[in-house]
């Protein structure tokens, strides 16, 4: 008996599926008056650097970076509207299953899957949330090389550089969709420029999703 081929689709959180930098930005701009934009944060301790130099206080840098952590601001996050609006449109595709996979800390389980229930309907995400455990030890992108492999991820949407990398040259059945972020823009790669992809373009992503999809179903 053959198997039936399951196409699975991977989601990357903050900075794919949530827009948690709002939020935390929120935080940061009304304890210090200030006015951080999105577009400030250019490097993966952007916020850090912006607080120190505003405040020389390093207590207070590690305290308001700490919020990327945080429940209690992390549930405030938005959605990457054009990404809800994809993942709805793929749950239409048939044998396909989506999970998304964040290196987030375990206390923040509860409210990411408590957000994705909000935001997402029709996903069982007490089944297809992958977070890491509590007392895990491993380290980001290994956690997600191991989850995509674990649960043979096809396609995956993902915005940080080395993850990006660590797939391309693992996973390599795996086709990635890499969003274009202030964070990563230091990454001048040009193996990387031709899956960057804007976070606001859900068109081309459903495109490139669906094109992955019929390699996978072509493929013995």
């Amino acid at each position: 008996m053959i198997e039936k081929k399951i196409f699975v689709i991977g989601w990357d959180g903050d900075g794919v599926v949530i827009e948690s930098d709002e939020s935390v930005r929120n935080v940061v701009n009304k304890r210090l008056g200030i006015n951080i934009q999105k577009s400030d944060l250019t490097n993966w301790n952007a916020l850090t650097e912006i607080v120190l130099q505003k405040t020389g206080d390093q207590k207070l840098a590690d305290e308001l970076t700490n919020n990327w952590f945080e429940p209690e601001v992390l549930k405030l996050a938005s959605p990457n509207r054009q990404v809800l609006e994809v993942i709805e449109k793929c749950k239409q595709l048939p044998d396909t299953v989506q999970k998304v996979i964040t290196t987030r800390k375990a206390k923040c389980a509860d409210v990411t899957r408590s957000w994705l229930k909000k935001h997402i309907k029709g996903i069982d995400w007490d089944l297809h949330l992958h977070i890491r455990r509590p007392n895990g030890v491993i380290e980001d992108d290994e956690f997600k090389i191991l989850m995509l492999k674990k649960y043979k991820v096809s396609f995956m949407s993902e915005d940080k550089t080395s993850t990006v990398e660590r797939i391309i040259a693992e996973v390599p059945t795996c086709r990635v969709a890499y969003f274009n972020q202030p964070w990563n823009s230091e990454d001048t790669s040009e193996q990387l420029k031709n899956i960057r992809i804007e976070p606001t373009d859900g068109i081309i992503l459903y495109r490139r999703i669906v094109a992955a999809r019929e390699e996978f179903l072509d493929s013995k």
